[in-house]
């Protein structure tokens, strides 16, 4: 009985430990699924939009040249293939004014088959400049604001770099292909602190002679910029390599030192970088392909200074077969913080729940196993015919007669045999008493026969005789004396009742009595 206390609640606690124990693992999985999902739709839409808008920025300097080299196809410009003609350089900047493509990281050069090179430049100062040289006349580098070309015949800078725009690897392979072609990532020699790509297309005349190459600069520090002016979750790293692993562009503000890349000429590697961050990502991607030339976006996590962090990376869309990546770093709680905050709220009220309803489950099953006990421990006192209570449990049995079961119906039967025992048991009491009454008159019937005639008791019964005898005699020869007595009594009192019965007789005879007198005498 004291296993069915013990086991049956427990089992019951269990049961519903594990029932809740499994919606709740149920529930959690839910979740846990749907805030991957959310983190992978999120990541999808942040890295998509990143994307979006440097693959805008590329064909913005794609257009840009497909534009002004169109125009001079089209002899819409004053070139007459002098690049440096007075007219042709006015056009420019004022055309270059109104050409909302013209951001502040690009620039737009045009240079002609002789070696001459106009620039139009907006990326290095506030103050946008055109840049001209012609390599017959030593390839000085003359730097003039856009306001005072034409006004000033000093420059505002001199640059003696010696340069040769034929000499540009997309110059020479836009003029074999005859085709629209961009350049690998190189140092500008008209801005040897950045590195750029080029974009170049030439334009033939009817001769399908050179007269002239349009080239537009994307310089890879305006991307960067424009990866730290996004609003991304706290702590998001957004970067840009390329297939050999080389870092283009980062949201992070780092030294060269930080980059892990002391020459200022080479493009610094992922590998060597200080932020652990961007390591661990570099690694996992190794670690997953092999190398850093990935064909389709990935999702992945990787973990760094104790936290998990979601890693989105995927080729970029460019029309120059760049082989640019993007990778996207977001910290999982700064990812799905609020999904996360939902888990643990529903852990903790799944919690709640189970302690709940162990609770319940343990005050249910009391419930449930007490007419149980209740009745075991009435066949126990019944056993040891305990019939009164305690320790027969009559009044737990006369509540649960209420209950309307087959528990309630047990404790009615058992207490109708409870009843009957009772019954049986005083009937067979009051049996038991009558025996032993019976018993005990019989046994002093016997005990009375062997004094009765026993000799002690003949001359007892002799004596007591002869003592009632001679007392009666006694109280007889009281008796006759007494009589005597009363006769002498008698006769001394009548008379004395004759002699004063005759005194008065003899005194109401011859007296004679007068009326005052007797007042007097009847009031005294």
């Amino acid at each position: 009985m004291n296993s069915i206390k013990i086991v049956f609640p427990a089992l019951f606690a269990a049961l519903i430990l594990v029932s809740v124990g499994i919606v709740a693992t149920i529930a959690l999985v839910s979740q846990t699924r749907d805030a991957r999902e959310t983190a992978h739709s999120m990541l999808d839409l942040i890295g998509g939009t990143i994307d979006d808008n440097i693959y805008n920025n590329l064909t913005s300097a794609y257009n840009l040249t497909r534009i002004y080299a169109k125009q001079i196809r089209d002899h819409k410009t004053p070139i007459k293939g002098d690049v440096l003609a007075p007219d042709f350089v006015h056009y420019m900047i004022d055309s270059v004014r109104t050409q909302s493509l013209m951001s502040r990281g690009l620039n737009l050069s045009v240079s002609s088959p002789k070696g001459q090179n106009l620039t139009l430049d907006r990326r290095r100062t506030a103050t946008p400049v055109v840049k001209l040289s012609d390599i017959q006349k030593g390839g000085q580098l003359s730097w003039y604001a856009f306001d005072t070309y034409g006004k000033s015949h000093e420059a505002l800078e001199i640059e003696d770099i010696h340069f040769d725009p034929r000499q540009q690897e997309s110059y020479q392979r836009a003029l074999i292909l005859k085709d629209t072609v961009s350049s690998k990532i190189h140092r500008s020699p008209l801005a040897p602190d950045a590195f750029v790509i080029s974009i170049s297309e030439p334009v033939f005349d009817l001769h399908s002679n050179l007269e002239a190459m349009v080239s537009t600069d994307v310089d890879l520090r305006t991307i960067g910029i424009y990866l730290r002016g996004l609003r991304l979750p706290e702590g998001t790293v957004v970067f840009v390599y390329n297939s050999e692993g080389n870092l283009l562009a980062t949201t992070l503000r780092q030294s060269d030192e930080a980059t892990g890349e002391k020459d200022f000429r080479v493009l610094p590697l992922l590998i060597h970088n200080r932020d652990s961050l961007m390591i661990s990502t570099a690694e996992e991607i190794l670690h997953e392909y092999g190398t850093f030339e990935i064909h389709e976006k990935k999702i992945f996590k990787v973990s760094s200074d104790g936290q998990s962090h979601y890693v989105y990376t995927a080729p970029l869309k460019n029309n120059f077969d760049l082989n640019w990546k993007l990778a996207v770093i977001i910290p999982e709680a700064g990812l799905i913080r609020n999904l996360l905050e939902g888990i643990h709220l529903t852990a903790w009220i799944t919690l709640g729940l189970i302690f709940t309803a162990i609770t319940f489950g343990l005050g249910l099953a009391g419930w449930v196993i007490r007419p149980i006990i209740t009745l075991g421990t009435a066949a126990a006192a019944l056993e040891k015919n305990q019939l009164m209570d305690p320790p027969l449990p009559v009044k737990e049995l006369e509540k649960d007669t209420h209950r309307q079961n087959e528990f309630g119906q047990v404790a009615r039967i058992f207490l109708r045999m409870v009843e009957e025992i009772r019954t049986r048991h005083r009937l067979l009491e009051m049996q038991l008493e009558q025996l032993r009454v019976d018993i005990s008159h019989e046994e002093t019937h016997e005990e009375l026969k062997k004094i009765t005639n026993s000799d002690f008791f003949i001359e007892l019964k002799e004596r007591a005789g002869d003592m009632r005898a001679r007392r009666i005699s006694e109280i007889k020869q009281q008796a006759s004396n007494t009589d005597k007595d009363l006769e002498s009594l008698s006769e001394v009192i009548r008379t004395t009742i004759e002699r004063e019965t005759s005194a008065l007789s003899d005194e109401l005879s011859h007296d004679v009595i007068k009326p005052s007198d007797t007042c007097e005498d009847f009031h005294g």
